[in-house]
């Protein structure tokens, strides 16, 4: 009986949304393409909502470089395309150029129109992250804590939270950044920012020559080895995260419940479907759902595949006997 009982309580319809997935899916951890120049990509995302401050902001939008960690924050009143098509212009293409690609979330502040045709004028690529799945834009994630430490540290009843950004920009740009082993500026200038405390020797005669070359020297040096930092902290991760894996297959056509996010109560259901795979991708870690009519794209540590649900349930005993039991509800 034991294995007919399992059978039959897998393939309950409320046991399947309502009950969580305690060992979730854990696939390999991907390791990301290293940019070799600076803003050649670079991250977005809204930090935020905050409380208002004198000046109405209410959000900052934050723009990170892959290679040097370079951070670019901007106080917003509203998180909206507009918002985003003006900073992007501004505060990186009129001083680095056009990146070759941006890396955001799903939100529809990125994914609209303006934005697309933005991106067509200046051949920018644009790539998403799936939804409600931070790590795949995690460095940027990362940098918000990062930020949340710097503003508590310095705001208060009277300096508030956009008048510190200037500064929290700047101390982060000018800080060794873990991954890289050198701080941001000294990645995208080739010389660490000058602070008080630091005065290197001047040179008795400092040529325009001589410091075209140095400039280009050091550069190329710091450059080049910042993203073999940047490769070896990857790699290193992966290492650590790939220990505990959990790893599960999917093929098209096959049912499988969503979770549903975000969780909205203590009692709400915790699954939505069952949903019909129709493509898994190349990578085998995000998957095409057909949900109602429209196409959603999800990672696979957020379904659950679907047993079938079936309100007869025929067992079958050693003596061939067949018992038939209706299932109410």
């Amino acid at each position: 009986m034991r294995p007919d009982v399992h059978s039959f309580v897998k393939r309950c319809n409320i046991c399947q949304t309502e009950k969580v997935i305690r060992v979730k899916t854990k696939l390999p951890m991907a390791i990301t393409d290293t940019p070799s120049k600076p803003f050649d990509k670079i991250s977005m995302d809204f930090y935020g909502p905050l409380k208002h401050s004198s000046k109405k902001n209410h959000y900052v939008l934050t723009m990170q470089d892959w290679l040097t960690k370079f951070i670019i924050l901007t106080p917003v009143k509203r998180a909206t395309s507009r918002e985003v098509a003006k900073a992007l212009v501004e505060k990186v293409i009129c001083y680095f150029g056009p990146p070759k690609a941006i890396v955001t979330d799903q939100g529809t502040h990125f994914q609209n129109k303006l934005l697309a045709d933005l991106a067509e004028v200046f051949k920018i690529k644009k790539y998403s992250s799936c939804g409600y799945r931070p790590q795949s834009n995690g460095a940027i994630e990362r940098m918000h804590h990062t930020l949340t430490e710097y503003l508590n540290k310095f705001t208060s009843e009277t300096v508030e939270w956009d008048d510190c950004l200037p500064l929290a920009q700047h101390a982060y740009n000018a800080t060794e950044h873990e991954a890289t082993g050198f701080s941001p500026i000294e990645i995208l200038t080739g010389f660490k920012s000058r602070t008080p405390t630091s005065f290197p020797p001047l040179k008795d005669f400092y040529s325009y020559d001589d410091y075209i070359t140095d400039t280009i020297t050091e550069l190329t040096h710091v450059q080049t080895l910042a993203a073999m930092n940047i490769i070896q902290a990857k790699y290193r991760s992966k290492f650590y995260y790939d220990r505990k894996l959990n790893v599960k297959h999917f093929r098209p056509g096959e049912m499988v419940f969503l979770l549903k996010e975000p969780q909205i109560g203590k009692f709400g259901i915790r699954y939505k479907g069952p949903f019909e795979i129709k493509e898994v991708d190349h990578n085998l870690k995000n998957v095409i759902l057909l949900c109602n009519g429209s196409e959603k794209r999800v990672h696979i540590d957020k379904i659950e595949r679907a047993d079938s649900i079936n309100p007869l349930h025929f067992v079958e005993n050693n003596s061939g006997a067949q018992l038939e039991e209706i299932i109410e509800g």
